[in-house]
């Protein structure tokens, strides 16, 4: 089963050179993903906003999506969004706000 987390702003969990600010939601969807990431049954993936990183990137045996920019235009950004929400085609996608 593939899950994706959805999370713009949560990429700097995953690499800790990158400074930005995050919260308690970024931090709950990463928790969660990497543990489930422990599961083999499960393949996991992760959008997050560009901060400069490559397209995909693995850590702890997640996927991790370069989306969206925030100094992009609205249209853009949005369709950015789509084009890697349709790329990873998950089962199951989950976001917090």
């Amino acid at each position: 089963m593939k899950i994706c987390f959805i999370a713009p702003k949560a990429y700097q969990l995953f690499n800790p050179e990158v400074r930005s600010t995050f919260g308690g939601a970024e931090v709950q969807l990463y928790l969660l993903s990497t543990n489930l990431a422990d599961n083999k049954k499960l393949d996991i993936h992760f959008m997050v906003a560009d901060y400069g990183q490559k397209k995909v990137e693995t850590h702890s045996n997640i996927q991790v999506w370069r989306s969206l920019n925030f100094q992009s235009n609205i249209l853009k950004q949005v369709l950015t969004f789509f084009k890697v929400f349709n790329k990873i085609n998950a089962d199951i996608y989950i976001q917090r706000t």
